[in-house]
């Protein structure tokens, strides 16, 4: 005759693969969403672990990108650091040395693995075009009849991994899922994907809105050589973050710049 109350918790992406399923355990139920962390939860947790004081927004940042706020993945990722680096020591890491977790990696493959291969091929070719992607452009890497591509990223839109922004532009919905998806293509592939986009973009009618993107993809098909065509893309996006008063891009892309041209 004893009162019990029973609390579970339940992944997200458990629910989105087996709606049914979650819908039969919650209808009796009373539900509560715990949203992701925020950049300033992050901080909050830094800070009291470490006992040194406020840490930097740029570190703050890093560590949301690579774990998208998911609790369990700051966790594991900011302890891995500390043990690396110790507490002082973080704010000296560059942005670039905080990763997604291996711990986070293995989690958020286990859905991805759900999708059909067709599917995950597409997303994959979309991480390569970036966190936010036009599906103008998508369709012409991918080379798909327009039909086949809207079914292919209507299941990804399902599950939950991308997000409809406009008719035509879409975003990861975590940049953690297109980091890991980025990071599973194949260099050969990766690289030769950058080209071709970089290739199709500087065809479009309005090229300078693109600049950046253009410069980006040439920028990551160095390889491939044609470093004149990366320096001209490069300086070109230099030229048009100058006029947008973005001196750290400006600065960035003629960095670029001379590294393509020492190659030439």
């Amino acid at each position: 005759r004893a009162r019990l109350m029973v609390l579970g918790t339940q992944r997200e992406e458990f629910m989105l693969h087996s709606a049914r399923m979650s819908s039969q355990l919650s209808r009796c139920a009373l539900t509560f969403n715990v949203a992701y962390l925020t950049q300033r939860d992050i901080a909050h947790y830094i800070s009291s672990l470490t006992q040194q004081g406020e840490p930097s927004a740029e570190l703050c940042a890093a560590v949301l990108t690579a774990t998208a706020g998911n609790p369990l993945f700051v966790q594991e990722t900011v302890r891995s650091l500390i043990a690396h680096a110790g507490g002082g020591g973080l704010r000296e890491l560059s942005q670039r040395a905080i990763q997604p977790s291996k711990l986070a990696r293995d989690v958020l493959r286990v859905p991805l693995r759900a999708l059909e291969p067709q599917a995950l091929a597409l997303l994959s070719i979309a991480s390569v075009l970036g966190e936010v992607f036009e599906l103008t452009l998508l369709n012409q890497v991918a080379e798909l009849d327009i039909d086949a591509l809207l079914d292919r990223l209507d299941a990804a839109l399902t599950r939950g991994f991308v997000l409809a922004e406009a008719p035509n532009r879409y975003r990861f919905q975590h940049a953690l899922v297109r980091t890991i998806l980025y990071d599973d293509v194949k260099p050969t592939e990766r690289v030769a994907t950058h080209r071709r986009a970089a290739e199709l973009l500087s065809r479009f009618a309005d090229r300078e809105h693109h600049a950046s993107e253009i410069a980006i993809h040439y920028y990551r098909s160095l390889a491939v050589g044609n470093p004149g065509a990366v320096t001209e893309a490069c300086v070109r996006a230099a030229h048009v973050a100058e006029r947008a008063h973005a001196f750290q891009d400006a600065t960035m892309f003629y960095q670029w710049a001379l590294e393509a041209q020492a190659l030439a």
